[in-house]
């Protein structure tokens, strides 16, 4: 509930689309609080992680690109085993969304394809109403307003102090 309050100013924003992007958003932060949860189970915590992922890109691609992120960290510090977890609880999720496509489309992944090619290599994303993708960024300022510009701002003398699971996030 405190996480669908705290989002809910964008959910007004995006209107229609609030649904599936509010629950992807709940599956998102689920994700990323669950190697904090899991502690213990490291193998358990991030295959539970990738599961998470692979919901919230079952619901909305867009906002399953965190997971990418997330998992492109792990690589980046070394943490192979933890990047092979979060892609076992995704792949399911991938079959399943290339699965339907299949049915509905008649082509595998045409809806994960199609949206990438209309807004990053196309460009005409925005003939539908689609910000191009750095407007988010803007929008998440303007909607977040001063404490996310402090925050922001504050970020680089406060990073090294930050818990090795915050700064993953």
């Amino acid at each position: 509930a405190a996480w669908l309050v705290a989002v809910f100013p964008f959910t007004v924003y995006i209107g229609f689309h609030t649904h599936n992007e509010m629950l992807g958003a709940l599956f998102v932060l689920a994700a990323i609080a669950a190697p904090a949860i899991l502690q213990k189970n490291e193998t358990k915590a991030y295959l539970f992680s990738g599961l998470f992922f692979g919901a919230a890109l079952a619901l909305k691609i867009d906002v399953a690109i965190t997971g990418l992120a997330f998992g492109v960290w792990q690589l980046l510090h070394g943490r192979v085993r933890r990047a092979l977890c979060l892609l076992g609880g995704v792949i399911p999720f991938v079959i399943l969304v290339g699965l339907v496509d299949r049915f509905t489309w008649g082509t595998w992944f045409h809806s994960v394809l199609g949206h990438a090619r209309v807004n990053l290599v196309d460009g005409v994303g925005n003939q539908w109403g689609v910000s191009p993708w750095y407007t988010h960024v803007l929008y998440y300022f303007d909607m977040m307003s001063i404490p996310a510009v402090i925050a922001f701002a504050a970020l680089p003398f406060f990073w090294k102090k930050l818990p090795e699971l915050i700064r993953a996030t």
